[in-house]
């Protein structure tokens, strides 16, 4: 089949928001309070309100009452981030919490209450953060929101899979894409185009294997800068059994080796709850000689009720919550947390969302552009040193956040920026170049190049402990894929045709994140190198920035502004 088999619509639109979970729907619906001439349209590939990695979430979120000590919660934060925290977005993140998370209770969406109808909020010592927390009901938040911009007038398109960015003398005009259904051409045209997509995950784990990093991808294949790049390699733990994890306030206490020593606190004695140090300390026990690791709670079941579990949890669980681990494991795996010595190892996430952005969710680099959520978690470094999504409870919040940021930025620029304009030889170009896996007679699967992107990034002799030789074997079986397995990608249908895509994507953000790991020498934080075993603060308490410059990736670094 060739390109021109395929019908092109042309859409035309103020906002154009790429992405139909939290923070894309949350942005949809203050845009349209702010200014509700405007029209807004969301696209998304899968369901809208089903969309991302928040229908499974496990609806904790992080608040900052009103009489919260906002600088000690923003140095608490830095020192964990090693010195390469973005103090400016821990400020800006932080100073809006609280009025965020109340603006979408005020929209009445399902969040947990107090007997006096107030918002739920706990202490949760055991964490050992300085942040306190609320939580949700996340599909249910979604379900909601959609509803809620529907009734304001938001256009919404689903089964979308969006390819690149269009630009016109420089500036971003739109994007296109197809239907996986149809395989129809869709062009939007936009006077501002939001990014809110996610990350890039890697599908090689049984959630979220629609978050492929194609959005991120097209940004940087537009000319925008990607920052931190080194750091988009989240690392969970889970059961062996069914990849499925336990995450609160006791659980890397309930996580011991083989001789039944605790794992964490041997390598991190004071750390609060980090996906990251525990993966570590699981890696390095097993490397000594003292796995396998386990989850276990056995002999103390009274442990898991009082520390793994907390109100939160109870609460979500009974209200119909999807993420119930307990449950989960249990019917799928038949394991009772509770009673049993369950093995678990580390898992492989990604979440590479690395878009650089001004406190506005406005691109630097590239005018007509925004992102917020998860595609610039990575990116603004507001964590320091460890992979976005490290932090228990961040996520939503800063989804629900940055969407309202966005907004704000996005309703007060684009009365401002012209009518939108494309180039017919760029729209001819750019849809010949979507569907050419197509045109092939015969060729590879799409998942021949997945899976062997996924041997180039999730090893953690290339995720977790790195050294400059591995690297360059990661980079060169990418630059394989990139050179000699995608171009022979052959597409039988749309949906084959958004694997490729997906494909292409996940290639990118791993040539990404492994250049950046190579270029940064030195160890902090979750970046580990044999080669570099020390921290130099004298070099690289810096950000790394990943721009293409001609058909080449370019790196540099800028240094950590000082704090003010």
């Amino acid at each position: 089949m060739k390109a021109t088999d395929f019908r092109t619509n042309v859409i035309s639109t103020d906002v154009l928001i790429i992405g139909g979970s939290l923070a894309g729907l949350t942005a949809a619906v203050k845009i349209k309070e702010l200014q509700e001439d405007l029209d807004v349209t969301v696209v998304d590939k899968g369901g809208i309100g089903w969309a991302g990695a928040v229908p499974t979430g496990g609806g904790h979120l992080i608040i900052l009452p009103k009489d919260a000590d906002l600088d000690e919660w923003v140095k608490w934060a830095a020192d964990r981030g090693e010195g390469l925290s973005n103090i400016e977005w821990l400020n800006n993140f932080g100073g809006n919490l609280y009025e965020s998370t109340m603006e979408l209770f005020n929209w009445g969406l399902p969040f947990m209450k107090d007997s006096d109808g107030k918002l739920h909020i706990d202490d949760a010592p055991g964490w050992k953060v300085k942040e306190k927390l609320t939580g949700w009901v996340t599909h249910n938040a979604l379900l909601q929101l959609r509803k809620r911009a529907l009734g304001k007038g938001v256009k919404m398109v689903d089964k979308i899979e969006m390819v690149d960015l269009l630009k016109y003398d420089g500036r971003i005009v739109g994007a296109a894409g197809f239907s996986i259904l149809t395989g129809e051409f869709h062009v939007f045209k936009a006077r501002a185009t939001l990014i809110v997509a996610g990350g890039c995950r890697y599908k090689n784990r049984r959630l979220w294997t629609g978050i492929a990093g194609e959005m991120i991808a097209a940004a940087y294949r537009a000319g925008a800068q990607h920052l931190h790049s080194e750091f988009g390699v989240m690392h969970s733990n889970c059961s062996k059994e069914c990849q499925m994890w336990s995450r609160g306030a006791g659980q890397q206490d309930a996580l011991v080796n083989a001789l039944g020593e605790k794992v964490v606190s041997k390598y991190f004695p004071n750390i609060s709850e980090s996906f990251s140090r525990a993966s570590y300390a699981m890696y390095k026990e097993v490397l000594a000689g003292r796995g396998p690791i386990f989850f276990d709670v056995s002999g103390r079941p009274e442990q898991y009720e009082e520390k793994v579990i907390d109100n939160i949890h109870r609460w979500t669980r009974m209200h119909g919550a999807f993420l119930n681990s307990e449950r989960i494991l249990r019917d799928k795996g038949g394991i009772n947390l509770r009673t049993q010595k369950v093995e678990w190892i580390p898992g492989f996430l990604g979440s590479l969302g690395n878009i650089r952005v001004d406190l506005g969710c406005k691109s630097l680099d590239l005018e007509g552009l925004w992102a917020a959520g998860d595609s610039i978690k990575t990116g603004i470094d507001m964590e320091g040193a460890v992979p976005p999504g490290d932090y228990g409870a961040w996520p939503l919040s800063f989804a629900l956040t940055t969407g309202l940021i966005v907004a704000k930025s996005i309703a007060k620029f684009v009365s401002e920026i012209p009518e939108p304009k494309i180039r017919r030889e760029d729209q001819k170009a750019l849809k010949e170049k979507t569907y050419a896996p197509m045109t092939l007679k015969s060729g590879l699967k799409p998942y021949d190049a997945v899976f062997r992107i996924q041997q180039a990034i999730v090893p953690t002799k290339y995720s977790a402990i790195r050294d400059g030789k591995r690297l360059k074997e990661a980079l060169g079986i990418i630059e394989e894929v990139q050179k000699e397995m995608l171009p022979k990608v052959k597409a039988a249908n749309p949906h084959e045709l958004l694997k490729y895509h997906e494909a292409r994507g996940m290639a990118l953000c791993a040539e990404m994140t492994q250049r950046a790991a190579l270029y940064r020498t030195e160890s902090r934080g979750s970046h580990v190198r044999e080669d570099y075993p020390e921290r130099d603060d004298k070099n690289w308490l810096a950000w790394t920035v990943v721009k293409k410059e001609g058909e080449k990736m370019v790196l540099s670094k800028i240094p950590v502004p000082k704090a003010k």
